[in-house]
């Protein structure tokens, strides 16, 4: 984990598409910006699609606003462009792999819906499906390395250190938010 995560980013045509993939899975409203009213909307078809109520809601408001939080520091509202600026700014630097890590600890909260300690596999199709991806079985197998039939945080956060900073085109994690954007 620790080497993927030290690799310097030379923002490859698939790193684009990567990042560019991440703007539209958070940008819900469609409206070519990531903002917070994006986290509302996310959060509202996300607490709908999982039947959440009450505390569970809560906390997924709240993850959701967390995380936009962090990905629009600097706006109140982020383009593709800004959005895909900023990173190349930042993500060589050692306060974004800190940023990043808190992030992928808010997500994997967020999709840790029964709040076990770690990600099953109804709590990762219902994940998958809010992002479009549709082989819910071979991309649960890739990211449950330890075969145990959970996705534990250690693992989940591997495979954000792939998707972040590989250049590989072939890797499976590059659908980490479903299919990849042009």
């Amino acid at each position: 984990m620790a080497d993927t995560a030290q690799r310097q980013v030379e923002f490859s045509d698939i790193w684009l598409k990567k990042m560019k993939t991440v703007f539209h899975r958070f940008s819900v409203n469609k409206d070519g910006k990531l903002n917070r009213d994006a986290g509302k909307t996310a959060s509202a078809r996300y607490i709908s699609s999982n039947g959440l109520k009450g505390d569970q809601a809560r906390r997924i408001r709240e993850k959701w606003q967390t995380i936009l939080m962090m990905l629009t520091t600097r706006f109140t509202a982020i383009s593709e462009e800004q959005f895909i600026n900023s990173l190349k700014e930042q993500i060589n630097t050692d306060a974004f792999r800190a940023v990043l890590k808190d992030v992928c600890t808010n997500n994997f909260d967020l999709i840790n819906v029964n709040q076990r300690g770690n990600i099953t596999k109804e709590e990762m199709a219902s994940w998958c499906k809010f992002l479009g991806q549709d082989d819910v079985d071979s991309f649960f197998e890739a990211l449950d390395t330890k075969k145990d039939g959970v996705i534990t945080a250690d693992e989940w956060q591997q495979a954000w250190n792939e998707f972040y900073f590989s250049e590989d085109e072939s890797s499976l994690y590059n659908k980490l938010f479903g299919p990849l954007a042009e």
